[in-house]
């Protein structure tokens, strides 16, 4: 597969399969390149099991590459729309929980580190359908004070997930990753696209004046029989970062929900 700024091919190292992350040299700007030691500096020192973790980093000639290890179906947003029949609720709360669990953890560090582009495509899930949080190009380490987290001018990421003081503002905080992790949720439940046939600026203009993802007419479960979920949802997407719930907080939340269902 794509990313941002590498090709994604699998490979083996010794007798295990691995996804081999690819930067080629000669393509790579100042951009390309802070992003590759980003995310290489991230992946080789965190170690959860729901955050994807570097086997090794490899500097061969002109190319950089990552590797990690290789999670058969891809992608969440792939694995959402490709599934027929659908995958069942009860399983769809636990890769809810293990979403919620890789953002706690990384929020819980001495030094909280901010994804910054958290999204389904960014999301990999494993033959057990256990899910891991990836792509840390863009991650940081919290800011030690507001102003250093602020950035001017165009927001890099993908504005569907974006909160609207990182899109207004530049802002980031531990918040922007939850309001992201709302919309991840309500990806789960609807089992489509946010804000499908919109483009960039109207996403954006939406979000600012306090728009959110519709949910579809047929969604499973009813939204009846899902209220403390969607509580959850729209607690994670609220207008104000400072009302939205902790990352931790969240776990503990689905952690419920999915105890009442029996999950898988």
């Amino acid at each position: 597969g794509e990313g941002h700024f590498a090709v994604v091919y699998r490979g083996k190292m010794k007798s295990e399969v691995v996804a081999v992350k690819k930067f080629e040299k000669q393509a790579m700007g100042d951009e390309e390149l802070t992003a590759f030691c980003t995310e290489a500096s991230f992946l080789l020192t965190l170690k959860h099991p729901n955050v994807c973790s570097a086997k090794g980093v490899c500097i061969d000639g002109g190319s950089f590459a990552i590797l990690t290890s290789f999670l058969p179906r891809g992608n969440l947003h792939i694995a959402l729309k490709s599934r027929n029949p659908p995958i069942p609720w009860p399983r769809r709360i636990v890769m809810a929980c293990d979403v919620a669990a890789g953002v706690a953890y990384l929020h819980s560090r001495a030094r909280p580190i901010l994804h910054l582009d958290l999204k389904t495509p960014n999301l990999l899930v494993g033959g057990d359908w256990q899910v891991q949080l990836a792509d840390f190009g863009l991650a940081q380490l919290k800011p030690e004070t507001p102003n250093e987290g602020r950035s001017r001018g165009f927001q890099p990421g993908t504005v569907h997930w974006m909160a609207p003081e990182l899109i207004e503002a530049g802002l980031k905080s531990e918040k922007t990753d939850v309001f992201a992790l709302g919309v991840v949720l309500w990806e789960l439940w609807a089992m489509v696209t946010p804000y499908h046939g919109l483009g960039v600026q109207e996403i954006a203009r939406l979000v600012k004046q306090g728009g959110r993802p519709s949910l579809p007419d047929a969604v499973d479960p009813p939204r009846k029989r899902n209220g403390e979920f969607e509580r959850w949802v729209r607690a994670c997407w609220h207008e104000s970062s400072q009302e939205r719930p902790s990352a931790e907080r969240v776990v503990d939340g689905l952690m419920e929900i999915r105890s009442t269902l029996g999950g898988e």
